[in-house]
């Protein structure tokens, strides 16, 4: 389902930032607040699992190297790393 979702929001790479951050934000939340163990699991190993994707992150980065673009490459990494942190953190607040 999250890989659904992850595609049905596009395939640009702000589209892939985008769905990173939220996916670290709600995992954030879900470490804390999650009704049970089991749906905890569900919900962050499997549904979020599917929506974020690191591997999509190294491809897109890639590309953009390729094609030359070694400035918004470095952007797009850090900024997705560092947003996604920021994002888990921000979710995981009491």
């Amino acid at each position: 389902m999250g890989t659904a979702v992850r595609y049905a929001a596009g395939r640009s790479l702000w589209a892939v930032f985008a769905v990173n951050v939220v996916g670290s934000l709600v995992a954030g939340m879900l470490v804390r607040r999650a009704p049970s163990e089991p749906v905890r699991l569900f919900a962050v190993v499997g549904f979020l699992g599917g929506l974020t994707t690191m591997s999509a992150v190294a491809v897109g980065t890639d590309r953009l190297v390729a094609d030359g673009d070694v400035v918004t490459a470095a952007v797009f990494l850090v900024g997705t790393v560092v947003c996604g942190i920021a994002a888990a953190r921000l979710g995981s607040r009491r």
